[in-house]
């Protein structure tokens, strides 16, 4: 790529998420840590280790500098993890899951926010079908767990449910996820959505032919419902409206639930990345905040009025982007709430890398942000580095590694090479010492300290190292990378490296 195209490449993403070039993270800088680091958890990651699986995976967080955990306390399945006298399906009847992870987290002075799926209900989409959302051309939706925010049964159960949950429990949060609608496509309930846009004068046939020229008609074109609503078809706005404020008053009658019971338990709300974007879809296309609102029926302003902080999903490997993308859109939705009201939600599940991972949680460092939370505990690996002896005859750098992969994400969970990549002007002398069963190569520029076994890290297992270094560390990053690998094709697992 030549220079002037780089700078044209750059420049274009800037314009797109509103970012000054003077202020985006091209280079690397001095780095301040967050003071939150988070992590969302599924119950079954805790249930499948077993009694100590809440103490296991706590005592891990701590170790590696984590303060809040967001437990799943309801899925898109609509069992619940914990003891519920209200919910239709209980996805452990043995255990409570979410006290046992309050119980352990709270001694080790870890948060806990109870993480609820809101709008996606497989439980009761079983015995209610007739609230599910509905499709545009597939009639009632064919996987059978979403349901139309409209519909008051559904409400008043969700908000039941909220509400056990927070009188029973010493939770230090709430979060909302799934508090949207999927697509444009959905949201034709005869008895909910339709119903309303026609007392509304919204003419719903106007519409459906929009969205069939924009995705189903034999020459659909993929953008006439964006360019209407941008250019203020009344119809089109009407009903992306009616969405909307489907979404803002179920999220808004949860928070009066929520801050009656607990008035100081923090609410919050994972949102769409899209709705950071500042530009429409006639000046940027999919890459606007018209794109969100459209679809999901979710805007950012709104969202600022009702949560105390929300967590933008910056996925930037599911979206086709860069880390830089993430750090653009985290800037946008800091404008609009505020530093200290936005968490940034890393994407710490395959396909992405270490060292993806790592440049993410440096900008957001860079950019003196709140806070970030990794999806999810038991899909990354943990390293932990330690530079001492500054003043004496030689520098060590301590290494400490953590495998807490978890079967519910794959069936290789053993760490079976381990590359601890020097960064900046740091280079490897020696390594200290030996670890039983493995071994250990150290590359001749003193840039790669390579361990492989069978396994070098076992599931839950913690691995240890010392090795003397030159140099310093001229990046304001990490000194060293940590890089994880599984089985003898040896794929990579990221690692989340503390230092």
């Amino acid at each position: 790529m030549t220079e002037g195209l780089e700078k044209m490449t750059v420049q274009g993403l800037l314009w797109a998420a509103k970012s000054d070039s003077g202020e985006f993270s091209v280079k690397s800088g001095e780095t301040k840590d967050t003071k939150t680091k988070g992590v969302w958890l599924w119950g079954s990651t805790v249930y499948n280790q077993g009694a100590n699986g809440a103490k296991t995976v706590t005592d891990q967080m701590k170790q590696y500098g984590f303060t809040d955990i967001f437990l799943l306390v309801k899925g898109t399945s609509g069992a619940v993890g914990y003891d519920s006298k209200t919910a239709l399906k209980v996805a452990h009847t043995d255990r409570d899951v979410l006290q046992e992870v309050i119980d352990e987290a709270h001694k080790k002075g870890i948060k806990v926010h109870a993480w609820f799926c809101i709008d996606c209900d497989a439980a009761w989409a079983a015995v209610h079908p007739e609230d599910m959302m509905v499709h545009i051309t597939k009639g009632p939706d064919p996987s059978k767990n979403r349901i139309s925010p409209l519909s008051p049964a559904y409400r008043e159960y969700t908000e039941n449910l909220i509400r056990e949950v927070v009188q029973n429990y010493d939770i230090d949060g709430i979060q909302l996820d799934y508090i949207r609608y999927p697509h444009i496509a959905y949201g034709f309930n005869e008895n909910y959505e339709i119903a309303k846009a026609k007392d509304a004068g919204i003419n719903v046939d106007n519409v459906r032919d929009v969205i069939n020229q924009t995705y189903y008609n034999t020459d659909s074109d993929g953008k006439a419902i964006f360019e209407s609503y941008d250019r203020g078809d009344k119809d089109v706005v009407g009903w992306v409206n009616l969405r909307r404020n489907a979404v803002d008053s179920f999220a808004g009658e949860i928070k009066d639930i929520v801050k009656s019971v607990r008035p100081k338990i923090k609410y919050s709300a994972s949102l769409m990345p899209e709705g950071a974007y500042d530009a429409t879809f006639l000046v940027a296309q999919n890459d606007s905040k018209t794109f969100a609102e459209v679809h999901y029926g979710q805007d950012y302003s709104d969202a600022a009025k009702i949560y105390d902080f929300v967590v933008p999903m910056l996925y930037w490997n599911d979206y086709g982007k860069s880390p830089q993308w993430a750090d653009a859109l985290y800037k946008n939705t800091v404008n609009i709430f505020g530093r200290n009201r936005v968490i940034a939600g890393l994407q710490a599940y395959s396909p992405t890398k270490s060292a993806d991972l790592c440049d993410t949680v440096n900008y957001i460092r860079e950019s003196s942000g709140e806070g970030i939370a990794l999806f999810r505990y038991g899909t990354f690996g943990l390293s932990s580095i330690d530079i001492k002896g500054k003043g004496c005859k030689e520098n060590i750098m301590d290494i400490t590694m953590t495998d807490p992969l978890n079967p519910d994400n794959s069936a290789n969970v053993d760490i079976t090479k381990v590359e601890i990549d020097m960064k900046g002007g740091i280079t490897a002398r020696k390594v200290l010492g030996n670890i039983d069963g493995c071994q250990i190569k150290l590359s001749d520029d003193g840039k790669m300290v390579t361990i492989t076994g069978m396994p070098c890290i076992p599931q839950n297992g913690t691995l240890k190292l010392s090795v003397v270094i030159d140099g310093k560390n001229d990046t304001g990053r990490e000194p060293a990378q940590v890089r994880f690998y599984v089985t003898n094709k040896y794929s990579e697992v990221r690692v989340y490296n503390k230092y």
